[in-house]
């Protein structure tokens, strides 16, 4: 939530301020990914894709094209980390998903388990936004739900998210960093279960340039098995 009332509002929107675009993400899911989620709904709205996705013929190529030169532009920028890196595809929806797998040339996939077995349950965003004109304010907006990022959770199912933008500063700091609790420890865990160590540390770097807002304690669940 972005107030401190509860609401009803989609959690396929953002807060950041009109005119930013976006510089890099990470995502946490439990299930594996939908391709189809994130070219047909999620990547447009991040983006700010001028295309839609539903058009036809020659529209969708159209849209296609512009979302793959906007990845390629974000070229390892975004990230997603799950427990499953993929399932044998179980209904004509899932099979409809392999049609976008060529979205994984740009996007940095990682699958928590690569050293023992593992399972990570949060479902994190952090958005890492810039502004456009001549100031270039940054900002990290998070978004703390229940919701994986596979359609059923976007379409038959009620989720519950906090979600916060705040402006980064100039520079990092070990108190502001401090003031996340087990986050950046939690990211840095999730990274090396993931075979990739250093790939979310631009993350916790973000997270050294902003604080943490009053009253708000995270609590993210990672598990290894021995």
């Amino acid at each position: 939530m972005s107030s401190d009332a509860f609401k009803w509002e989609s959690l396929l929107h953002t807060d950041a301020p009109q005119g930013c675009s976006l510089k890099a993400a990470l995502f946490t899911t439990y299930d594996r990914a939908d391709e189809r989620l994130l070219v047909e709904h999620l990547l447009p709205l991040l983006l700010k894709l001028s295309r839609e996705p539903d058009g036809e013929g020659a529209e969708r190529q159209y849209f296609l094209l512009e979302l793959d030169g906007h990845l390629k532009r974000l070229h390892d920028h975004l990230v997603v980390v799950s427990s499953t890196a993929r399932e044998e595809p179980g209904d004509a929806d899932e099979r409809d998903s392999g049609t976008y797998e060529w979205i994984w040339r740009s996007i940095r996939r990682l699958t928590v388990g690569s050293q023992s077995k593992a399972v990570q349950h949060a479902k994190l965003w952090l958005l890492h936004w810039v502004a456009k004109d001549n100031n270039g304010i940054e900002y990290l907006e998070l978004v703390v739900s229940s919701a994986n990022l596979t359609r059923a959770a976007f379409k038959g199912q009620i989720q519950a998210a906090w979600r916060a933008c705040i402006e980064l500063r100039p520079q990092g700091s070990a108190a502001r960093l401090n003031g996340w609790g087990v986050l950046p420890h939690f990211l840095r865990e999730l990274a090396t279960s993931a075979g990739d160590s250093g790939r979310l540390t631009p993350f916790v770097e973000l997270l050294a340039r902003v604080e943490c807002p009053e009253r708000v304690t995270l609590r993210l669940k990672y598990f290894t098995e021995a």
